[in-house]
């Protein structure tokens, strides 16, 4: 049998073709649907083909018609009885043996298999899997760096460390760079030259050898060049001459001499073009003006010539060497300790009872390559027979390698196995996927037991939409000079060309903007401003199209961030995840800031309340982008803020973080235009002050842990009709029917991190045996002995990011807006320059107004798309209303009754106790009112009445306290919430803030009783505790309407 690999371009109908295939293998034999393996990318998917299959399995069932039906009919020779009886068949087996419906993701299957193997491979039966890599790297960190002083090794390695970054005029912290290492060792990619590392021959006196020979190369060619150099500026100064007597003066040859006989680091020692040359040393000025000087200069200038080619020579003999070495140094001391890193990593999982999700893919390896695969099924109690795979492009090398013999092993016996993917849509090498599995080893493992088939029709796209992917893709080949056959591969017309199969026109629109004589900030506040523009009239003036039908793609989450947060000042909610951390908010971290001042008076923190303030408060646009801390003393930066701010620092420093947070937020007046974050960030400082002591240095340490996890992030619910803001690699496998590609990125830099590393073999001693180092892909490599890896690595970069470009581009169904910039440049470095460069030279037929560039026509959404919305918002199963029926768990709450009041006589205390704990301000009123209609608490017939008894409590007033003040918009208002202790939890009906102190009201139906006083007072003290010190405690008496203040 042969293994089928189809190549599936976007919106070609993967998941369809998935789907078929496994209903075919268990349609054809309904008891085997335990040995059938469908492996997708994440859990999401997984989910998503398993609804599919059940509903798709639900239809047949049904005697229901669609084409997949067909298909299979046509494709298994069976009627369609047989289907339908079938199907009922093999649904009735999932669900009485769900947990054998093995659609999962390739690490759920791992992880089945270490469970079942744990004592086999040295593992606790009662392990714990951790997905947080990060932290766990720099818990282990810590942990080295506190062994630092009772470990001579470690200490002496992280010293010279901080040392020798100090000599390279960098920052003494070393936290990053152990950082990276301790990731990379977590890398499956890295697992080879890991191993090779932690070899017992490379203990701590090798590791120590091999730096001082490092160093010595590095020190021995720096202090040649210095040397020389040197012997340059002192027959300059010995001659009675400066370097303003060369030509080009600190630009010329004769300076060239002083910065290289300082010079340090690979910059410093670069020589430079002009240097090389032996040309213009002398000033025209000093032969014409100072004919003496000038004869006195030729004789040094020979002098010179002799030191210059010494010099060029040297370099172009040593540099290379040098370079490496350099770049070798950089890394070699977090290498250094990279076993005793692993050490304290498996202390750390015996202690913890852990393993880390990256071990995983390692474990089964050692299992795979040491039992047969019968063994390992009849361990696991399950028979394999099919394997299906999804997103193969993504497949990584260690996975590969431990899937590759199962699905041999089924090969061999005849069984079906297939694998779908797309080489234009491969993202993920940073996570290890490697598209040349699918590529080239795949043809080459299975040579004739290999059938390719190509999916190539875009059920996803409209007509204009698809033509302009078919033209733009097929003609970039030409603009990249890459010895890279695969990316030839990949973007040859054949590869991407689609058929169309939604006829409807579509629209694509690239706008060019005037981006020039702007900085970074500036360029994205003027991108941000016309797409949110853009969006706004999409909303306003397109008939049908919502927030929800529109997504926004970025490549990074920092560009999420300030989009999302523009979109939230605009009154314009926005679904999204990474964008929604709370740290990547400005006004978020403005507050920070603020709250740092106020505790440790930190001069940088000031700085960026006075920037924050006078640039987006004040909105001040001649204040500059960005600021020099040293052009500012602190009493200057002052006296531009809020009198209330600076006159009470004190006194905000003694408040609880809440109410701190709250009177900064009144003070800057920051709700008037950042209201989405604040709520979030306000909904976070209230949970923490639960559970945590209420000083500002307390926050400040938990923020610090805690501000990348979802803790702290602003949730909107999926379901609220928003705009979706996300990476491009998060919406691959969606769709949506508007899709907005606003800032370019680089084509040549990697998905992976801010600076590129890779792993290098090199021959450091000479002797005929490399040893595996990690270096920093800057552009001295590119000079160094590791330009092949740096321009292999460059190249595949292009292809990552031209694959990111293909995602993005494929992702609409009905719209796409694409912004580029207005300009010319005949360099090709980042995606704006790509789509110039189509736009004027290949022969897109666009329409040209006003610098937007636009194909199709802005159509309404379609009377299909509206079905199909309209469709997937009333797909929910439905039965007769007195089967679903339910009792509310809060009756006892609305409802008294008893033999006294059994009738339908309705408790007006306490359902007017209910309906205001609905209410937050008095503007809430009617919404409240209608919400108790809604739900069944009230009839129509009582909803004025209602609405009159809450106006009169609303009148309800004693001395100088009114009800209706408690519902006024300045205050903060808490309702209903829990406060947890130990033992209990306690819910105050009304917390009110503001004004310096803390309210608490309590509503009370009945009588005036003494265990009133007692709750409230417990209130009191749990608020204290809090931190809160000025309260204020009220009983509300609603039957009475009597206002007890305590």
């Amino acid at each position: 049998m042969s293994f089928n690999l189809y190549k599936s371009s976007a919106g070609s109908g993967k998941t369809y073709t998935l789907v078929k295939e496994y209903l075919k293998l268990v349609l054809k034999s309904p008891s085997k649907f335990k040995n059938i393996l469908a492996i997708t990318f994440t859990n999401d998917a997984a989910g998503e083909m398993k609804l599919r299959i059940i509903e798709k399995l639900k239809e047949f069932s049904k005697g229901e018609k669609s084409s997949l039906s067909g298909d299979i009919l046509n494709e298994l020779k069976i009627d369609e009885q047989k289907l339908k009886i079938n199907s009922k068949k093999v649904l009735n087996s999932i669900l009485h043996s769900y947990s054998d419906f093995a659609v999962m993701t390739i690490d759920s299957f791992v992880y089945k298999i270490i469970k079942t193997f744990s004592v086999d491979l040295d593992i606790p039966l009662n392990f714990d899997v951790d997905m947080d890599i990060s932290n766990l790297t720099q818990k282990i960190i810590d942990n080295l760096i506190d062994k630092a002083g009772e470990n001579n090794y470690i200490g002496e390695m992280l010293t010279n460390y901080a040392l020798s970054k100090i000599n390279s005029k960098n920052s003494w912290n070393i936290d990053s760079e152990l950082f990276k290492m301790g990731k990379e060792s977590f890398r499956e990619k890295n697992i080879d030259n890991l191993r090779f590392l932690l070899n017992e021959e490379f203990d701590n006196k090798f590791w120590k050898k091999l730096i001082e020979y490092v160093r010595e190369q590095i020190n021995s060619y720096r202090k040649h060049i210095n040397s020389l150099a040197q012997n340059g500026v002192d027959i300059i100064e010995k001659s009675d001459i400066t370097y303003k007597d060369f030509s080009y003066k600190k630009r010329g040859n004769g300076y060239r001499f002083y910065k290289l006989s300082k010079a340090n680091t690979p910059d410093e020692l670069d020589i430079g073009s002009r240097f090389r040359k032996s040309d213009k040393w002398i000033a025209k000025k000093v032969k014409k003006k100072k004919p003496h000087k000038y004869k006195k200069l030729q004789k040094v200038v020979q002098e010179l010539e002799i030191l210059r080619e010494n010099i060029v020579n040297f370099v172009d003999k040593n540099e290379k060497k040098f370079l490496s070495h350099f770049l070798i140094l950089k890394n070699i001391y977090s290498q250094a300790i990279l076993h005793k890193f692993e050490e304290e990593v498996q202390k750390y999982k015996r202690e913890n009872n852990i393993i880390p999700i990256s071990d995983f893919g390692k474990k089964v390896e050692r299992l795979i390559n040491k039992e047969i695969i019968p063994f390992i099924y009849s361990r696991i109690g399950s028979k394999y027979d099919n394997y299906l795979i999804d997103e193969f492009q993504d497949t990584s090398r260690l996975q590969w390698e431990n899937l590759f013999p199962l699905i041999e092993d089924s090969l061999a016996v005849n069984n079906f196995n297939m694998g779908v993917g797309d080489g234009k849509q491969a993202i993920y090498r940073w996570r290890a996927g490697d598209l040349e599995i699918m590529e080239s080893e795949v043809p080459e493992l299975f040579k004739n037991r290999l059938k390719i088939k190509k999916l190539n029709s875009n059920y996803r796209s409209k007509a204009t939409i698809v033509n302009f992917n078919n033209k733009f893709f097929s003609n970039i080949n030409e603009y990249f000079d890459t010895s890279d056959s695969l990316f030839e591969k990949l973007y040859n017309e054949e590869n991407v060309k689609q058929n169309i199969i939604n006829k409807e026109k579509g629209y694509v629109q690239i706008k060019k903007l005037n981006l020039d004589d702007m900085n970074k900030p500036q360029k994205d506040a003027q991108i941000i401003k016309n797409l949110v523009n853009d969006i706004k009239n999409i909303i306003k003036k397109d008939n049908n199209y919502s927030p929800e039908d529109i997504a926004i793609l970025v490549r990074k989450n920092k560009e999420g961030s300030l989009i999302t947060e523009e979109l939230f000042q605009e009154g314009i909610d926005v679904v999204s995840s990474d964008s929604l951390l709370l740290k990547n908010s400005k006004v978020i971290r403005f507050i920070i800031s603020v709250l740092k001042y106020i505790s440790r008076k930190e001069d940088i923190a000031l700085l960026n309340i006075y920037y924050f303030y006078n640039k987006k408060i004040k909105d001040d646009s001649l204040f500059e982008d960005s600021l020099d801390l040293s052009k500012y003393d602190r009493d200057s930066l002052k006296e531009e803020l809020p009198d209330r701010f600076i006159n009470n620092i004190r006194h905000l420093s003694q408040k609880p973080i809440y109410e701190i947070v709250e009177e900064v937020i009144n003070i800057f007046n920051l709700f008037k235009y950042y209201g989405g974050f604040l709520q979030g960030f306000l909904d976070v400082l209230f949970e923490y002050s639960l559970k945590n002591r209420g000083d500002i240095t307390s926050f400040l340490n938990w923020w610090e842990d805690n501000k990348d996890s979802n803790k702290c992030s602003h949730v909107i619910p999926e379901t609220k009709n928003a705009v979706t803001v996300s990476t491009v690699h998060k919406a691959k496998g969606l769709e949506f029917p508007v899709v907005f590609i606003p800032f370019e990125w680089k084509l040549s830099e990697s998905s992976g991190s801010n600076v590129d590393s890779i792993w290098v073999n090199y021959d450091i001693f000479e002797n005929g045996s490399t040893f595996p180092f990690l270096i920093d892909l800057t552009k001295d490599a590119k000079k160094s002995c590791f330009k092949d890896y740096y321009l292999r690595e460059k190249e595949k970069s292009i292809i990552d990011n031209i694959n990111l470009l293909y995602v993005a581009f494929t992702r609409p169904k009905s719209r796409l807006y694409i912004y580029t910039k207005n300009s010319n440049s005949g360099r090709l470095k980042n995606t704006y320059h790509l789509i110039n460069k189509v736009i004027k030279e290949k022969n897109i037929q666009f329409e040209c107004e006003d610098n937007i560039y636009y194909l199709g026509k802005k159509l309404s959404k379609s009377k299909k798309e509206q079905i199909e919305m309209e469709k997937s918002i009333s797909n929910v199963n439905s039965s007769h209303w007195r089967n679903k029926i339910t009792i509310r768990r809060r009756a006892k709450n609305l409802w008294k009754l008893d033999k006294t009041a059994i009738n339908e006589k309705i408790d007006w205390g306490i359902l007017l106790h209910s309906t205001l704990e609905r209410i937050e301000y008095a503007e809430d009123l009617d919404d409240a009112v209608r919400e108790m209609v809604r739900e069944g608490y009230i009839s129509s017939s009582k909803k004025e009445e209602m609405k009159n008894k809450l106006l009169e409590i609303f009148e309800i007033k004693e001395k100088d306290v009114k009800v209706k003040d408690w519902f006024e918009k300045k205050y903060r208002i808490i309702n209903e919430k829990n406060i947890l202790t130990e033992k209990e939890e306690y819910r105050p009906d009304r917390l009110v803030f503001g004004e310096g102190a803390v309210k608490i009201i309590d509503y009370k139906t009945g009588k005036i009783r003494k265990k009133d006083v007692k709750q409230i007072e417990k209130y009191s003290d749990l608020l204290l505790k809090m931190g809160y010190n000025n309260i204020e405690k009220y009983l509300l008496y609603i039957e009475k309407k009597k206002i007890i203040q305590l």
